[in-house]
């Protein structure tokens, strides 16, 4: 995330709520990351099985 865009939220809805969202969004950014990463697939063992 650069740093047009934590400006961009500090101007439009204040420093303190634009730093605190942007932080929430690299914490959520990096926790989708760690687990696309982490990823297994599923395989499933019993033939014509829903998927849960």
């Amino acid at each position: 995330m650069d740093g047009t865009f934590r400006r961009a939220l500090a101007v439009h809805i204040g420093e303190q709520a634009g730093a605190e969202i942007a932080d929430l969004i690299q914490r959520m950014a990096t926790e989708i990351e760690e687990l696309r990463r982490t990823k297994v697939s599923i395989t499933r063992i019993v033939p014509g099985g829903e998927p849960r």
